[in-house]
């Protein structure tokens, strides 16, 4: 028996509820699209990843916050083909300062700094 839950709406949760909730659909290059759900009022997006082909075999996709600055992406995360089978998605925080998300091919472990073409922008301008 659990006597404690946690009970905290998740970063989703929160985002797919909130008054202000702005949300569109991109169609990516290599396939699939990406559903981007965003609130300025809970500061965070979320950005669902569907029907995306696996990475090339030694790659992984790699998710990169643009600043809104202009100033070097900040890596999210990767996705390797296991990731990105059927549907995934990702929360992120604290997007006031920046103007969207970035989605790269990688080698295997990622990489400091985006490698050119993107795979994917997607503006947090809903």
């Amino acid at each position: 028996m659990t006597i404690a839950q946690n009970l905290q709406p998740s970063v989703e949760e929160e985002v797919l509820q909130a008054s202000d909730l702005r949300t569109n659909e991109f169609v990516l290059e290599p396939g699939g699209r990406a559903d981007l759900a965003v609130s300025r009022e809970e500061n965070a997006a979320v950005l669902t990843l569907t029907g995306v082909p696996a990475p090339p075999e030694g790659s992984v996709y790699q998710m990169w916050r643009l600043p809104s600055d202009g100033s070097a992406p900040i890596s999210v995360g990767t996705m390797t083909a296991e990731d990105v089978a059927g549907s995934k998605v990702t929360a992120v925080k604290d997007i006031d300062q920046f103007a969207g998300l970035a989605l790269t091919v990688e080698p295997a472990g990622g990489s400091s700094s985006p490698t050119l073409p993107l795979v994917a922008e997607i503006p947090f301008q809903v």
